[in-house]
């Protein structure tokens, strides 16, 4: 017997880039290298950002 138990409203990542976060820019920022195009969106991995991303903060 398991006493394993999800709750309705628990929120449970099993995917790698879940609960990412993407940032767009609205106008694109200048980047590292002259001949690049600008960086008009930033990705950040839900690991980098913590447990707030999970919890809706």
């Amino acid at each position: 017997m398991h006493d394993f138990k999800v709750e309705r409203d628990e929120i449970i990542g099993t995917r790698l880039g879940l609960s990412d976060r993407e940032i767009h820019f609205a106008a694109p920022l200048r980047g590292p290298f002259p001949s690049a195009r600008g960086i008009d969106r930033l990705v950040l991995p839900s690991h980098l950002i913590g447990a707030a991303v999970l919890l809706g903060v």
